[in-house]
C-alpha cells in the first residue's frame, strides 16, 4: 500500500478489518482490536491482566505479520510487556524512565504510560485557528 495517497488510510483500514475477518478463527484477542482499537496504522488497546496483554501482543505480532504489516514502535505501563519486544521496536526503555513531564505521542495525543493518561495541549488548535493563512 502507499502511504501518502487519499485512499491510504481507507485502504489500511480496509485491510485490518478483512484480516480480522478472515483470520478470527486462530486468533482469540486480536480480531476486536483490529477492528475498533485501530486508527491507519496506530492501535491503541489494553487488557486487564499482564498476562492478557502479553498474549495480545503476541497475537498482533502473528496475525499482523501473516497480512504483511509490520508493528514498529510498542509502549507498555508494564516493563514485563517491553522486555518480549526486540529493543529497535519499543517506544520506551526498559526499565522504564520517563518523568512525569514525558509522554509518547500517538494520534496527535500525548500519552503518560505511569499515570495511563492522555493530555490534549491546551491552546494548540485554537493558535492554529487564529494564525493568518496565505493565500497562493
Amino acid at each position: 500500500m502507499t502511504y501518502g495517497t487519499a485512499s491510504a488510510s481507507y485502504l489500511a483500514t480496509c485491510c485490518l478489518q478483512q484480516l480480522a475477518e478472515d483470520e478470527s478463527r486462530d486468533f482469540s484477542l486480536t480480531p476486536e482490536t483490529l477492528t475498533n482499537n485501530f486508527y491507519v496504522d496506530d492501535a491503541l488497546c489494553g487488557a486487564n491482566t499482564i498476562e492478557d496483554a502479553l498474549r495480545l501482543q503476541q497475537e498482533l505480532i502473528e496475525l499482523l505479520g501473516r497480512g504483511g504489516f509490520h508493528l514498529h514502535t510498542f509502549c507498555g505501563i508494564h516493563p514485563s510487556i517491553l522486555e518480549t519486544v526486540p529493543p529497535d521496536c519499543r517506544g520506551m526503555e526498559v526499565p522504564t524512565e520517563l518523568d512525569s513531564s514525558e509522554g509518547i505521542r500517538t494520534l496527535s495525543l500525548l500519552w503518560h504510560p505511569f499515570s495511563d493518561q492522555f493530555v490534549i495541549r491546551k491552546g494548540t488548535c485554537a493558535q492554529k485557528l487564529r494564525e493568518p493563512k496565505t493565500l497562493l
